[in-house]
């Protein structure tokens, strides 16, 4: 009987806290003069293409949702229909991916802290609010939200490296180690494969800088080629360190950026899509 590879949820944590092109934002809040000022300093202040949909109360927004996906709702708390943390916590249940900013009139540390501790990345008083600080909060809480997920990725190497371990005698941990590094058993491959990740990690930084949609396909064509030939996730390894050795050596300015956690982010998304390419090939055997 063939013992069957754990499911791994990277690719689809990872696309939640990537934003899309444009920036979709959810408005929650029923005063109409709050709601066009938000909008403005949005207009004014957001250098990222964006589009705003605003909802007038909770509900509204739970129905928006059912058809829209949205990186950041900005919500106030005092609603037709739910009010204080209450608000950022249903919210938070229905959306997890999100990146939840309270705007509100209703101040005071504690009210904050109920809002943070039910899910909120960041409060701001209506009072406080201008374009500059807007923006900066909207920043801020869409890296923490990837940050989290980062770190909820990180854990899910465990899974992985019991799986790769040389000390294992699974058959999924024979075949996804393959016999040997790919890098002595093809050579070849290996420098091919290598080139093509060099090309995806500039795509899938550009796509976290919002400017070009995310190398979906490229990513799932080397992942493939990969599997196809036994490459296992200490391959995948091998060849993202030796991308990052030759970007630090040359000092690529493009790819010089991704020695932060955004590099780190697409080699778990990537090696996340390769444990589920042999637990596919696992079960139609």
């Amino acid at each position: 009987m063939i013992e069957e590879i754990p499911a791994v949820a990277a690719p689809a944590s990872t696309e939640a806290v990537q934003p899309k092109l444009p920036l979709a934002i959810l408005i929650v809040e029923d005063d109409p003069d709050d709601r066009d000022n938000i909008q403005h300093c949005i207009a004014s202040g957001m250098r990222l293409p964006h589009h705003v949909v605003p909802a007038t109360c909770l509900g509204e927004a739970f129905a928006l949702l059912e058809d829209q996906h949205f990186d950041v709702v900005l919500i106030d708390l005092d609603l037709p229909d739910s009010n204080g943390a209450e608000s950022v916590r249903r919210m938070r249940e229905r959306k997890r991916d999100a990146a939840i900013i309270v705007i509100s009139g209703s101040c005071g540390e504690e009210i904050a802290e109920s809002c943070f501790e039910a899910g909120a990345q960041d409060f701001i008083d209506k009072r406080d609010l201008t374009e500059i600080l807007l923006a900066r909060v909207v920043g801020y809480a869409l890296y923490r939200i990837r940050d989290r997920q980062l770190q909820e990725l990180t854990q899910s190497l465990e899974q992985y490296r019991s799986l790769t371990s040389a000390g294992s005698t699974t058959p999924q941990a024979g075949r996804m180690t393959g016999g040997g590094p790919l890098s002595e058993r093809m050579p070849q491959l290996f420098e091919q494969a290598i080139e093509a990740y060099r090309d995806i990690t500039k795509a899938y930084m550009r796509y976290l800088a919002i400017l070009k949609d995310k190398p979906a396909r490229e990513m799932e064509q080397l992942i493939t080629r990969l599997g196809d030939q036994g490459g296992g996730p200490r391959d995948l390894m091998d060849i993202h360190v030796r991308v990052v050795d030759e970007a630090l050596r040359r000092a690529d300015g493009e790819l010089s950026r991704t020695m932060t956690s955004e590099s780190r982010l697409m080699a778990l998304e990537m090696m996340g899509m390769l444990v589920n390419y042999y637990r596919v090939g696992t079960r139609r055997r």
